[in-house]
């Protein structure tokens, strides 16, 4: 498959629902005003919110560099929805382009098969939208999985003789390490000693299960502290950031505290993740 976590099984972020503009399960995107909310057992759910300028309700940015090699190629995108409450059809959506149709009401397995036309980094998304926002305000569609894939056929799952769909595709056990390329979310009271302290500055290398895609910013760093290492209370005025370049280690990133004339002869990094909207994030998302 082209695109990362089709199941919706990866929430690094943790939270239960989410509204755009904004990521959520990880690599999907929701955009403007639209609200999904994560079911249990895997799956989203979408709801279209009017006051939103965009009929577009959920979206993945993939590599430019995958829609340049695939330019002129065909491509499948399908969805499994498990309820829909749209009094309208939905579309799949590729950059500015729909393709498809999942008429109002159904459920079960829909696809669309496209020939791409990427003429600019604008296109490189896919996503599902609704048809008019304004006259479906509150109405829903829920998916439990959602892929794209090279060439002409989806190998997503089929209905079997009974009309039962069977699942082609299943959850990839290294899915979370794909997502992690783009985002990590730390875990609380992670203690990091430093690497290397000079007068203004504190480094403190970060092991990561894999590398990011990019030099990551850093989401939530307020909730980063610094202590010395005999005790008392968390040093104050530091900055923290992610240096151009820090990306390059497979295996780590490099976190940058800054403070003028800060005294420390040697420190730890304190992770303080209160959860929900405040997890520290290191955010190297496309």
């Amino acid at each position: 498959k082209l695109n990362d976590n089709p199941f919706f099984l990866i929430n690094q972020r943790g939270q239960n629902s989410y509204t755009g503009a904004r990521y959520g399960p990880d690599r999907w995107r929701v955009p403007r005003s639209h609200r999904l909310d994560m079911l249990d057992g895997g799956g989203v759910k979408l709801t279209v919110v009017s006051s939103s300028n965009t009929d577009l309700m959920i979206q993945q940015y993939l590599e430019p560099e995958i829609f340049e090699r695939l330019n002129g190629k065909q491509v499948t995108l399908a969805v499994i929805v498990t309820e829909n409450s749209m009094s309208r059809p939905s579309y799949f959506r590729v950059g500015a382009t729909t393709y498809g149709n999942i008429p109002a009401g159904q459920i079960g397995l829909f696809f669309a098969t496209l020939t791409l036309n990427y003429s600019s980094s604008a296109n490189n998304y896919f996503g599902l939208q609704c048809s008019d926002r304004a006259s479906q305000n509150g109405q829903s569609i829920s998916l439990r999985a959602f892929t794209a894939e090279e060439g002409s056929i989806q190998t997503l799952g089929y209905q079997d003789s009974s009309g039962v769909l069977q699942l082609l595709e299943h959850p990839d056990p290294l899915e979370v390490l794909k997502c992690q390329r783009y985002q990590f979310t730390f875990a609380n009271a992670m203690r990091i000693r430093a690497s290397r302290i000079t007068n203004s500055e504190i480094n403190f290398f970060i092991p990561l299960p894999t590398g990011l895609r990019t030099t990551p910013t850093i989401v939530n760093a307020q909730n980063l502290q610094v202590y010395s290492p005999t005790g008392g209370a968390a040093q104050t005025g530091f900055a923290f950031s992610c240096p151009s370049g820090s990306a390059a280690f497979g295996n780590g990133v490099t976190i940058v505290a800054t403070k003028s004339s800060h005294g420390l002869q040697d420190a730890f990094l304190y992770t303080n993740t209160p959860g929900g909207a405040n997890l520290i994030t290191l955010d190297a998302n496309l």
